[in-house]
């Protein structure tokens, strides 16, 4: 009896050296007791409109694209019942000799004929309309300038401007046309071209060619161009034949008519890389509870831990010739000097993800975490940010969203110990 008595005494004495040690680890559970002084952090979410958080300052539109523009060629034939748009091709990198080997030895030869090539039209379906067209491949008998050439005017530059005798591109002559099926030939269009037309357009006086179609409703964008040829030394036995792949080319496309301007909505993208000017606000309150009751009071942005910050955009109807059938990224931007409007420099990237517009979408939520998070923390509270699309003109179709952008807050309540 003494030794199960000592036993008692022992075990008794150890458990509050255990209970000690039960406070001091932390916590795997969950509830209420388990959060200092008993309270539970609240997250909750405020959507806070009205003209005292946006204050739009414009929208502009005819910047020019970048040095890679354009990134795809449009054709296009009474595109919503308006557009025509067709594209203007130069095949570049031909050689000024053919190296090739005969025997055990190495020779080069600057003479040699071409033969029989392809050109191949590696196809957009995502911003085609997906029914078969013919495409016409056809010379032109005037040059073109890239970076300059619109519907009416072939070339200005220099001081020089030099309109087109048919405006969309002055035709010389059919060069060849291809049927394409998307259903059977996926997104490859090819172009059968005989040697003579290859040698054509080798020439350094080539002036260039006209992608058309002439069938009412298509719309056709086109990735890139691919010329495959074979060469034939003259120095070498006849049956040689050297294979050539030729990537490089001059591209551009030419349009009619012009994108329309939208009355007071907020334009984005484009081919003329529409943007707009705005002033926010974050001097804004949220709700202090979940309850909508009016004691309950609200908090400023600096009381509340921030979740996400995130401007509400919903999309308006655009021409549907102008109307974009991919998708168009979005971008916020600082703007510096704002007043400047249209020649107002942009700054940093505003965005907390890569956001975009897909068609279809009847919301586009862009937030901006970080950034709003830094202007609440030095109490500046007021900012002005462009929304555009970026690379410039990197989509010929634009969207347009309602004047009257919404701010969604989610936040989370500080905790409100209870008192002993």
């Amino acid at each position: 009896m003494q030794r199960r008595s000592g036993f008692r005494r022992a075990l008794l004495a150890l458990l509050p050296l255990v209970a000690a040690a039960c406070r001091d680890s932390s916590p795997t559970l969950t509830g209420d007791e388990f959060f200092p002084g008993g309270g539970r952090p609240v997250t909750l979410q405020a959507i806070v409109a009205g003209a005292g958080v946006f204050t739009q300052r414009g929208t502009f539109s005819g910047y020019p694209p970048g040095v890679d523009f354009p990134t795809k060629i449009l054709v296009a034939d009474k595109y919503g019942g308006v557009l025509d748009a067709h594209g203007l091709l130069r095949v570049t990198g031909f050689p000024a000799r053919i190296d090739y080997t005969q025997g055990s030895a190495v020779r080069q030869d600057s003479v040699f004929t071409y033969g029989a090539g392809t050109l191949v039209a590696q196809l957009d379906s995502a911003g085609s309309v997906a029914v078969p067209t013919t495409l016409r491949l056809r010379t032109l008998a005037q040059g073109f300038d890239r970076t300059t050439a619109t519907w009416t005017v072939a070339s200005d530059t220099g001081g020089v401007r030099t309109a087109w005798a048919v405006p969309g591109g002055t035709p010389a002559a059919n060069l060849s046309q291809a049927l394409w099926t998307p259903s059977q030939a996926g997104d490859s269009l090819v172009f059968a071209l005989d040697s003579l037309q290859v040698a054509q357009l080798a020439d350094s006086t080539f002036k260039g060619l006209l992608l058309s179609t002439d069938e009412p409703g298509t719309r056709v964008q086109v990735r890139s161009f691919t010329l495959r040829t074979r060469v034939h030394p003259k120095t070498a036995s006849p049956d040689t034949a050297i294979a050539q792949t030729l990537t490089g080319n001059t591209a551009t496309y030419v349009f009619t008519p012009e994108p329309p301007h939208s009355a007071g909505q907020l334009e984005v993208g484009g081919v003329r890389s529409a943007r707009t000017l705005f002033d926010l606000n974050l001097d804004q309150r949220v709700p202090a509870c979940a309850s909508a009751a009016p004691s309950c009071g609200t908090l400023r942005l600096s009381e509340v831990s921030l979740n996400e910050v995130a401007v509400l955009l919903r999309p308006v109807a655009v021409s549907p010739a102008f109307a974009s059938p991919d998708s168009i990224p979005l971008t916020l931007r600082v703007v510096q000097e704002p007043d400047l409007g249209f020649r107002a420099p942009l700054a940093g990237l505003v965005n907390s993800a890569l956001v975009a517009y897909h068609p279809g979408d009847t919301l586009v939520a862009i937030p901006f975490n970080e950034y709003a998070k830094t202007l609440v923390a030095k109490d500046s509270l007021t900012s002005s940010l462009a929304l555009l699309s970026e690379p410039a003109a990197n989509t010929f179709g634009m969207v347009w969203f309602e004047p009257t952008p919404r701010l969604r807050i989610t936040y989370t309540l500080p905790a409100k110990p209870r008192l002993p």
